[in-house]
């Protein structure tokens, strides 16, 4: 922001481009995610983990006092976690 108000002072108008990637990590396809891992002939006990950690989560939506039913993720991958931004 520093660097675009200071063009700004000298400069009718700045271009900029802004990538949103808050949303990255739900759009992640289990299926072709481990598809590709599979491709990089990583070793039977890493991608055993990895893929222990992507499936049998589940997700609830609480409105109120209303709990949801558990649904499976299947299409998500946990945001906050170390693994997560290298997958």
């Amino acid at each position: 922001m520093h660097h675009v108000a200071r063009l700004l002072e000298t400069n009718s108008y700045v271009c900029c481009l802004l990538i949103e990637l808050s949303n990255a990590f739900d759009v992640v396809d289990h299926g072709i995610l481990a598809a590709k891992l599979t491709g990089l002939n990583m070793p039977p006990a890493i991608l055993s983990w990895i893929f222990s950690f992507l499936t049998g989560m589940t997700q609830q939506v609480k409105h109120g006092c209303f709990l949801s039913s558990p649904k499976p993720i299947n299409r998500r991958i946990v945001q906050g976690s170390g693994l997560s931004p290298t997958l």
